[in-house]
């Protein structure tokens, strides 16, 4: 009886949150949906002034399992959507914009467990209509890497604040920089500015820490993976994913400690140039940089297990990166790639690429401190002439570094 009344309880929690997901949608169109009572603790709650971003292509399974949807108005409040089977449930918070990153900000964040600030979580804001999930402070059960997106945005995040206005009505907490333009800061912010300053503050705070080699946790992980393959090689998915670090079985974690030999193994210094990026962004938050990084594609390939060639600018940003085949590497070009099966695939061909990295940082402009470091990419990889057969994979990797005991 007591466990019937549970799973009773459980699915009243779970329609719930559905109902609460599909009032709102549509983001700011009218509902004609009462609220549910799992938000009615919400003071003045409206669905309607809510633009609503949902998980892109959720399953059955996310909609229970994972953070479904992130809810902001322009007045600056933002709710995130937590699943059923969160003691979170649904729970009104702030945002702030940093150059292109979204920052979710929590009142009493010593309830929490939050040590370092307000901000629970990031989101790289890709367009108006797209926020990705970079990460988090505690469990918000979102998916690494998850897209989540708003099909009709009334309103923009990008090059406006919370409450609406335009840059040049109110004073932003941050400036975006490319090669070509510069948008400028209130006179007395001192951060870095343009694409230059930025890269320098970010490449100096990487030398910082490997000249240091202070104690930090890594984690890489690679999620949304997919696999297809010719008969041949369909039976070699669990190896190829292995070669990757693809899936959850494959998760890679470190601790570095303070002077460890293998120091190099866990992060490198930075030697990023205007040439190897796109754009670059700082914003404040808490007193800290954040600077966002956003580096070129890159490509790598292996012809006949002969001529090897390679354009990998995200390979200087101070992750893991070299020839051979290591387990440590962070990227792994077609080269790597090659290394691991030549014994079995002599003379196979693979090309191997990565798109939309971007790297996020967290620095103390006090001391030059780097205290987060987030590392996000797109990877593919072909591979062709491998016992007569071909076979593809990709996949969506973040690398987390965290808790630098300085």
């Amino acid at each position: 009886m007591k466990k019937s009344l549970l799973r009773f309880a459980a699915l009243v929690l779970a329609f719930a949150a559905i109902f609460t997901f599909a009032a709102c949608r549509d983001g700011g169109g009218e509902s004609t949906t009462a609220a549910p009572e799992a938000i009615a603790t919400i003071p003045d709650f409206d669905a309607a002034r809510y633009q609503v971003y949902r998980l892109e292509d959720a399953t059955e399974y996310d909609e229970f399992h994972r953070m479904i949807s992130v809810s902001l108005s322009a007045d600056g409040t933002a709710l995130l959507g937590q699943p059923p089977i969160s003691s979170l449930l649904l729970f009104e918070s702030t945002y702030s914009v940093a150059g292109d990153v979204l920052l979710i900000h929590v009142p009493n964040p010593e309830d929490y467990g939050l040590k370092g600030g307000d901000v629970a979580a990031m989101f790289t804001i890709e367009d108006d209509s797209t926020l990705v999930f970079l990460s988090s402070e505690f469990a918000l059960r979102a998916k690494k890497g998850g897209r989540y997106v708003c099909e009709s945005p009334e309103f923009a995040l990008l090059g406006e604040s919370a409450s609406g206005e335009s840059e040049s009505e109110s004073e932003s907490t941050a400036g975006t920089t490319t090669a070509a333009s510069t948008t400028t800061k209130p006179a007395d912010d001192k951060s870095p500015k343009t694409a230059e300053e930025i890269l320098d503050c970010y490449n100096k705070a990487l030398e910082r820490v490997a000249g240091r080699k202070t104690a930090f946790s890594k984690t890489r992980q690679t999620v949304n993976e997919t696999y297809s393959a010719e008969l041949a090689l369909r039976p070699f998915k669990s190896l190829i994913y292995q070669f990757m670090g693809m899936g959850g079985e494959n998760v890679y974690t470190a601790e570095a400690a303070k002077n460890d030999y293998y120091y190099s193994r866990y992060i490198r210094p930075s030697t990023l140039t205007e040439d190897d990026i796109t754009s670059a962004s700082c914003g404040v938050a808490d007193g800290d940089y954040v600077l966002t990084i956003k580096i070129k594609d890159g490509q790598s390939s292996v012809t006949d297990g002969g001529s090897y060639t390679v354009d990998a600018p995200l390979d200087r940003s101070g992750i893991s990166a070299g020839e051979g085949d290591k387990a440590y590497f962070d990227h792994k070009t077609a080269e790597n790639i090659y290394d691991a099966i030549s014994e079995v695939a002599g003379g196979a061909t693979i090309k191997e690429s990565y798109s939309g990295a971007a790297v996020n940082a967290t620095i103390d402009p006090k001391t030059g401190n780097l205290k987060e470091l987030t590392v996000t990419f797109g990877v593919s990889l072909d591979i062709s002439q491998m016992m007569g057969s071909s076979a593809s994979a990709a996949g969506s990797s973040t690398v987390e570094f965290r808790d630098f005991k300085w």
